[in-house]
């Protein structure tokens, strides 16, 4: 996941990868990692930006493409939910 953190991936397309049926992938991946796939890979998302923020004097438009959100509303709105801070 971390390597295609720009693309749109599916829950679908990671069971295909793991030779699963999406539901047992994402059974197993919540067991694994605490966590649904698709949570999972949007923190991923997430945190790999703010290091990118910090690290960086990248717009952040450039760092919300760059890490797969549509829009920087939609990146703004997800780091606020998740890390509780706009």
């Amino acid at each position: 996941m971390q390597y295609r953190l720009s693309e749109r991936i599916t829950v679908e397309e990671m069971a295909q990868k793991a030779f699963m049926s999406r539901s047992h992938f994402s059974q197993l991946f919540h067991e694994q990692f605490g966590i649904a796939p698709h949570q999972y890979l949007l923190r991923l998302r997430l945190e790999t930006a703010m290091n990118q923020l910090a690290t960086s004097d990248l717009p952040m438009k450039d760092i919300a493409f760059r890490y797969g959100f549509s829009s920087v509303h939609h990146f703004s709105k997800m780091f606020k939910q998740h890390f509780g801070q706009p």
